[in-house]
């Protein structure tokens, strides 16, 4: 597991630093396709079990590149990096930490549509997404247009856990 979140973070982190690098989603896309096309190939076969293993079943290694091509995409229709930046940091970071929380301190569960999920990790989730999205308001000083960005980043940060808490699958 631990290798496992390396790599997750090491891939989240690298993804951070596209907009820097490349201006046309294509490139992206073709990047997101071909990570896409190595991990699914490598989870049927049962190989790089330091990505792919894990105790539960989850397709998450597997699905890691759609939502950053998604953001990048959305970046590039909007001219916003704050639409690919914060999504792509919960996702490297938060959701690792929620898994972290949830095995250390994980003794409450809660159950929506057939996932299970710890209150520890829904809250760690919380937490850290809350600390993600300060930092970018710190950072970049993000104002958007619907009002005082630190209220609505606590708002999201929320909004996040209950949807992470309430998947439909391990994802």
């Amino acid at each position: 597991e631990v290798s496992r979140k390396f790599v997750h973070v090491s891939g989240g982190i690298l993804s951070l630093f596209l907009p820097a690098f490349i201006d046309s989603h294509w490139y992206v896309l073709g990047l997101c396709s071909i990570a896409f096309l190595v991990l699914l190939i490598t989870w049927i076969r049962k190989e790089l079990p330091a990505i792919h293993k894990t105790k539960r079943k989850s397709i998450g290694s597997v699905i890691f590149p759609i939502p950053v091509y998604i953001c990048f995409a959305v970046l590039c229709l909007l001219d916003e990096s704050v639409f690919f930046l914060i999504p792509i940091s919960l996702l490297t970071f938060a959701d690792t930490v929620a898994e972290w929380g949830g095995k250390k301190w994980g003794k409450q569960t809660i159950s929506f549509f057939g996932g299970r999920k710890t209150l520890a990790g829904s809250l760690s989730f919380a937490a850290s997404a809350f600390i993600v999205l300060t930092a970018w308001l710190t950072l970049f000083a993000f104002t958007l247009d619907f009002g005082t960005p630190i209220i609505n980043f606590r708002v999201i940060a929320w909004i996040s856990s209950v949807v992470v808490a309430t998947t439909l699958a391990e994802l």
